[in-house]
């Protein structure tokens, strides 16, 4: 039988009151510690310095070619999942790009930024199962989830 995990974050009531906490599948589980590390900038968890996602570090910045920063950015975002979610094997991850234009009433543009989709995929190490298009949004300058 294949293992459970506890949902994140836990539900302080039911620690409180000293209940069960809720357990979530082991792919349910990866998905959470993934969000996770793309939500976390470097340095911001004392435990681990290296945890989190590199792609905080270019919030706000110009970036002089989207290709190269967006190859940069699967690079850095796969080694981070590599070193932080090691119940997967085979992890893929591709980056999408858009430029979704916001209108007021009026049909004026208000504002251009960039959204972007990390979409990964894997094999669950525990079950042999292919986890695949588990997709996150970010969006570019500011960088913010979705």
């Amino acid at each position: 039988m294949p293992n459970t995990f506890y949902a994140f974050p836990p539900a302080i009531d039911a620690l409180k009151q000293k209940r069960p906490l809720r357990k979530i599948s082991a792919a349910d589980s990866v998905w959470q510690n993934i969000n996770l590390i793309l939500m976390t900038k470097w340095n911001e968890c004392r435990y681990d310095p290296e945890f989190g996602c590199g792609v905080w570090e270019e919030d706000y910045s110009n970036i002089a070619s989207l290709t190269t920063w967006k190859d940069d950015a699967e690079v850095s975002i796969n080694r981070s999942l590599l070193v932080h979610e090691k119940r997967l094997r085979d992890l893929r991850v591709r980056l999408e790009i858009e430029e979704p234009v916001e209108f007021d009433k009026k049909g004026n543009a208000l504002r251009i930024r960039k959204r972007m989709a990390i979409i990964v995929s894997g094999i669950l190490i525990e079950t042999d199962e292919r986890l695949t298009d588990m997709e996150f949004t970010m969006y570019l300058s500011p960088i913010s989830m979705d």
